[in-house]
């Protein structure tokens, strides 16, 4: 079994009703959790405590970060005989009214049927309704025997006003949003049926004196069916379907939605409501040496649910992927290819039609020598309905690039010596209208790496080369040539290890010199009696430029992190 706490501060829950759901559920699940602890055997803890501080100072342009910041992160773990409880906590001086939370606890046990989880946490019951958001609240996902349950309820966003004095690191405002889910199925890990509801909602009472016109109060409702089916413990079929109702402005005017009519007093559509699907299918086979997959794919355009962070909408595709070993698995290869398109509601003037498809080969003939070779293609073309659209404006794309890595590693008695060369090439042909007028652009990027270790003295030695141009039709070239050397020190004896880096990087346009970029870095790290160490980090950046390139001036940077790691492990009595 395992858990994790996280520490923050938390908001009283008792001013509202509706607000006591999120400790409903947390004590629902703590009781869970409660009913496998041992009940004599002693517990015996371990784990650790972090104490760092931060330093930044940046001249020529605005900082990127606090001048000075500080973090306390640790864990404890109570472990019995059978049972394994660990407790981790982060609280830093980065938490501010004006983001949401970055200092939080939580505590998620896990046993052989199920999880709870308490304070900050996620749980994931189906990939369209609720599938990883952070909450701050209470929740359990259980199967016991063929039974599946799961239930969470807490808040999803705190109420964030807007630092009108904040100077390019101020968060977009957001009201708080309270939300719940449940989870009903029969089954076993590996093939069941479950159906998920999901509800969340904006408190527009949690902010006064927001714009309008920038934050609106939204709602969401949706529901959702999940289930895998294993056959023959090498055939696997999924199948995953959502329904999302979602409000983007609560203060729009009420209307009728005919498939949203029954829940009218539980969740009202208005005028900024959509009512949307999203739906996935695969069909495989799969073995230790071998696998086959066949996978649909359809997610209307502006398909949301508060429950995801991110869905990538208007499209349906349908690929074919395998997998396959030889070569006693010292040859690996691993291929796509399928069809996509947009416009599934035919809400676009055109239609884009799109080839997928992407090989990678990794080979590992010797202890020696190793190569790993990539190509991806990625295909766009227009489609015209009769009469609607001019010739020129429809386009078509295609994205290709090739990938091209070598390793070799050579071990003796008294040295360790690696080498990687690294080739990349991409392409991008663009060709709009009905006359042949491509425009291009073309990436190539070299990287070349060597470190070599002396074993019995601690000293190592590292190097790298880069390279990296941008070609594009009418436009000058734009080139990166960098140097990076490195030297570290270990001392086994103390247990103290230092190192330090120095790299150039100098830029060009239309092969002419743009600007350069020094980085030097410098490490430390020393034990303290066998379990405990302190630590020390620093970096210097500084880019000349006589004038803006890629958007930047002349600036420099300073960064510091200096911290001690205490460990404490723990003895049978």
């Amino acid at each position: 079994m395992r858990s994790v706490f996280y520490l923050t501060t938390v908001p009283a829950l008792s001013r509202h009703p509706k607000k006591w759901a999120p400790a409903i559920t947390a004590v629902v699940a703590l009781i869970f959790a409660a009913q496998l602890l041992p009940a004599q055997t002693s517990p015996q803890p371990s784990g650790y405590l972090r104490l760092q501080s931060f330093l930044y100072d940046a001249d020529g342009i605005q900082p990127r970060q606090q001048r000075f910041s500080y973090a306390v992160s640790g864990s404890l773990a109570l472990s019995w005989d059978k049972f394994r409880l660990p407790l981790s906590f982060i609280f830093s001086d980065r938490h501010q009214p004006y983001r949401q939370a970055f200092n939080r606890f939580g505590i998620a046990p896990e046993w052989a049927w199920g999880k709870a989880q308490l304070g900050y946490g996620n749980l994931q019951f189906s990939p369209f309704t609720l599938a990883g958001v952070t909450f701050l609240g209470g929740g359990f996902d259980i199967n016991p025997g063929k039974l599946r349950l799961g239930a969470m309820a807490g808040r999803l966003n705190r109420a964030v006003r807007e630092d009108s004095l904040a100077t390019g690191r101020q968060q977009t405002p957001s009201f708080a949003r309270m939300g719940y889910a449940v989870k009903l199925g029969v089954g076993n890990p590996k093939n069941f049926f479950d159906l998920v509801f999901f509800k969340a909602k904006d408190d527009e009472n949690s902010l006064s004196g927001y714009n309008g016109l920038r934050l609106q109060p939204k709602e969401n409702m949706a529901l959702g069916a999940i289930s895998r089916f294993l056959f023959a413990e090498k055939w696997a079929l999924e199948l995953d379907a959502a329904a999302s109702a979602y409000t983007r402005d609560l203060r729009a005017e009420e209307t009728s939605v005919d498939e949203l009519d029954f829940l009218k007093s539980f969740f009202p559509a208005r005028l900024s409501t959509t009512l949307l699907t999203a739906g996935q299918a695969a069909f495989g086979y799969q073995t230790r040496d071998l696998g086959l997959k066949l996978q649909y794919r359809r997610v209307e355009p502006g398909y949301q649910t508060m429950g995801a962070y991110f869905f990538q909408t208007d499209v349906e595709n349908l690929t074919l992927n395998t997998r396959f070993n030889a070569w006693q698995r010292k040859l690996r290869f691993l291929g796509s290819l399928g069809l996509q398109r947009d416009n599934l509601l035919d809400q676009r003037y055109a239609t884009s039609h799109r080839l997928i498809g992407s090989l990678r080969i990794s080979a590992q003939p010797s202890q020696k020598y190793g190569v790993d070779f990539a190509w991806f293609n990625y295909g766009i073309q227009q489609q015209r309905p009769p009469g609607a659209v001019s010739d020129t404006l429809l386009f078509s794309q295609v994205n290709r690039s090739f990938l091209l890595s070598n390793r070799l590693t050579f071990l003796k008695t008294a040295t360790l010596q690696n080498f990687v060369l690294t080739a990349n090439f991409q392409q991008v042909s663009f060709e709009q209208g009905s006359a042949f007028d491509p425009r291009s652009t073309l990436i190539f990027s070299g990287n070349l790496n060597y470190f070599l270790s002396w074993l019995a003295s601690g000293w190592g030695l590292s190097a790298n080369l880069n390279l990296l141009r941008s070609e594009q039709e009418a436009l000058a070239a734009s080139s990166w040539a960098g140097l990076t050397l490195g030297l570290n020190k270990n001392f086994p004896k103390t247990g103290i290890s230092t190192g330090c880096s120095a790299s150039l990087t100098r830029g060009f346009e239309a092969e002419e010199k743009r600007a350069d970029t020094w980085m030097f870095t410098a490490f430390g790290s020393a034990k303290l009696a066998k379990r405990h160490s302190l630590f020390v980090n620093l970096s210097y950046l500084k880019n000349d430029s006589p004038a803006l390139f890629n958007g930047l001036p002349g600036f420099s940077e300073f960064r510091g992190n200096a911290g001690v790691n205490l460990i404490l492990s723990g003895k049978k009595t």
